[in-house]
């Protein structure tokens, strides 16, 4: 029995050798095979295709020469259409033909949000010159009628009594107790005159005194800014008289005292 295993593995370790003496066969073939067919495909493309007997490496550098020439050219192209500073972003040196043709696009629409942006603004800045315009036309309005209510309310505030212009009155008058009439004339500038005061400067006698009367109803010619109004005196004994006579707007504003002096016979 020992013999026979000894023999057994004997020819398992022979077959085993012969498997593989067959396999380093079959790929020595193989290798063969794909070089010449290596060669073949190396003499058909490099006789017939390019109609040349370059060496390889010749080839490789002529091919590297004019890529290089290309990407030159793009990156001449990309460098005209993208602005400098589009260009660190949007243009990496791995994507140059694509950038070439893409230059073009966004420059254009560069423009166009430009072009956008600045008509916006033309627009905001036509808006604005019209509000303000519209500002200072509104602005001068109501500084001229600033100017004119303050003139106004200046000239109010400077007092504008009534002025007795003349009287005219008889030196002389009966002592009848009879009223004897005059005319005083007089200007206001506001035309508001309501009264008159009669003060008592000197007389001689009895029974004389003065007083202030309403003359809103005696105006007798003109108007309350120019006019006359009647005044009236009367005596019952032989007297010597003057008086101070003014007038007073609704305001408070009293005139300069104007005398008058008569005689009762």
């Amino acid at each position: 029995m020992e013999i026979e295993d000894r023999d057994n593995k004997i020819n398992s370790t022979n077959e085993n050798a012969n498997i593989q003496q067959k396999r380093r066969v079959i790929i020595l073939i193989l290798l063969v095979l794909i070089v010449l067919l290596v060669s073949l495909s190396c003499g058909i493309f490099g006789d017939d295709e390019f109609g040349d007997d370059k060496p390889i490496g010749s080839w490789d550098e002529e091919i590297a020469t004019n890529v290089k020439s290309t990407e030159l050219e793009m990156k001449k192209t990309v460098d005209f259409y993208i602005p400098t500073e589009e260009r660190g972003t949007y243009f990496p040196p791995t994507q140059t033909a694509y950038w070439s043709t893409q230059g073009p696009v966004l420059t254009i629409n560069s423009i166009k949000a430009t072009q956008e942006k600045i008509s916006g603004n033309e627009t905001d800045q036509a808006a604005y010159l019209t509000y303000d315009a519209k500002y200072q036309a509104q602005k001068e309005t109501l500084a001229v009628q600033s100017t004119a209510y303050s003139k106004t309310q200046t000239e109010e505030a400077i007092p504008k009594p009534p002025v007795i212009n003349d009287i005219d009155f008889p030196t002389l008058i009966p002592k009848n107790g009879e009223i004897q009439r005059g005319i005083l004339y007089f200007s206001d500038p506001n035309g508001d005159v309501v009264s008159q005061n009669v003060e008592v400067v000197s007389y001689t006698g009895s029974g004389f005194t003065g007083r202030t009367r309403d003359i809103t109803k005696r105006l007798v010619s003109g108007t309350w800014h120019n006019g006359a109004i009647w005044i009236g005196f009367l005596c019952r004994e032989n007297q010597n008289v003057t008086v101070r006579m003014t007038l007073i707007d609704s305001k408070g504003n009293v005139s300069k005292p104007y005398n008058l002096s008569f005689y009762c016979r």
